[in-house]
């Protein structure tokens, strides 16, 4: 769990400079390069850890009873659809914006910069 935070909230504070170097340098065709490698590395890392002895039958049943729950509490309940509205509009914003600023002449290394 705390691999998974540190590494979602590192790939949030570099990538958005690191695309905006590589769209100003090079661009765009790198960035999808480099996703494309670090998604396949994390997919080998994935392959790596150990297998776990988990049943799957207590691991639906028991996320079905968890899924239950959460849909029981409606503040928790409202709480995920804003969060999800939240990222849902951000990513609007996260993916048109360094387009719109490279057609106005701006580096769009600076973008990048912005959303570190």
């Amino acid at each position: 769990m705390g691999l998974f935070s540190s590494s979602t909230f590192y790939s949030r504070l570099l990538a958005p400079s690191l695309a905006g170097f590589l769209i100003s340098s090079a661009g765009f065709s790198p960035v999808f390069m480099v996703c494309s490698v670090s998604g396949l590395i994390a997919l080998l890392i994935f392959l790596k850890f150990p297998k776990t002895d988990i049943i799957k039958r207590d691991v639906n049943r028991n996320f079905k009873e968890g899924f239950r729950r959460i849909l029981s509490i409606p503040m928790l309940l409202i709480l995920a659809i804003v969060n999800a509205s939240i990222y849902f509009g951000l990513q609007g914003i996260e993916t048109f914006l360094p387009l719109l600023i490279k057609n106005m002449g701006i580096n769009p290394f600076i973008t990048g910069i912005i959303f570190t």
